[in-house]
């Protein structure tokens, strides 16, 4: 791109004055020089001109409260999903820790008699399985009890 077609295009933005000062130096020395660019820039300008004689919209008054009232509906959804997380987590690794508790105490307590149906119950990965699947039926309950307190709260508001 050259410098006139690089000039042409801060046109538009030189008539509404957001030009920088040295974009707005370097514009007005290609238009001293560019009989084209200076009738266009005078056109922008006639533009300009026109837009800020126009009437500005009136706000509503009830808009910035209903706006406020709106962010921080979602400030407070934003901060409960995040609660619900770090509950469900904490959850999570409280199971997981007592899954581990009850691990240790029963084969320190059972010592060899560690067999139910011809399966070694106290193996770790039979029982890293057990409570993987203990954790997540328990983490499916909360994502449904959530879903459905959440839907009787929209119910009421």
């Amino acid at each position: 791109m050259n410098e006139h077609e690089t000039v042409r295009d801060l046109l538009g933005l030189a008539a509404a004055g957001v030009l920088g000062p040295e974009e707005q130096s370097r514009l007005e020395r290609h238009v001293r020089e560019c009989n084209a660019c200076r009738k266009e820039i005078d056109v922008w300008r006639v533009y300009a001109s026109g837009l800020e004689k126009m009437p500005q919209p009136a706000v509503p008054a009830f808009l910035a409260e209903r706006t406020q009232v709106r962010v921080l509906r979602e400030q407070e959804a934003l901060t409960r999903r995040r609660r619900n997380i770090l509950v469900l987590a904490g959850l999570s690794l409280l199971g997981w820790s007592w899954s581990l508790a009850v691990w240790l105490v029963l084969r320190l307590v059972m010592g060899g008699a560690t067999g139910v149906m011809q399966t070694h119950v106290l193996r770790p990965d039979v029982w890293a399985l057990t409570g993987t699947l203990l954790v997540w039926a328990s983490a499916a309950i909360g994502a449904v009890l959530l879903a459905k307190r959440r839907r009787e709260w929209r119910t009421v508001l």
